[in-house]
């Protein structure tokens, strides 16, 4: 799968350096870590982002802890296989 990079961060989480992306794709915007994907799961080229492995889409659920504001975003992780159950 493919996605164009919109911007990037590069950061230090731990000791190790990561870099967040911020990708359109389909007209659609997300979030990718790298902090959540292997090394050679991610390859950079100009603007386009290539992922190697099976991807899904993460809601992430945001307040500001100042103005009580709720955003929501949407992040590309590595497919993990397992089903959410809601009760």
């Amino acid at each position: 799968m493919k996605v164009k990079v919109i911007k990037f961060k590069a950061f230090e989480a731990k000791g190790k350096s990561a870099t967040h992306y911020t990708v359109a794709y389909k007209g659609r915007v997300f979030g990718v870590n790298t902090l959540r994907f292997e090394e050679n799961d991610i390859a950079v080229e100009g603007d386009v982002l290539t992922f190697s492995t099976d991807v899904e889409v993460l809601k992430r659920v945001d307040t500001d802890q100042l103005t009580g504001e709720v955003k929501s975003y949407l992040d590309i992780v590595p497919k993990c296989n397992l089903v959410l159950a809601e009760f």
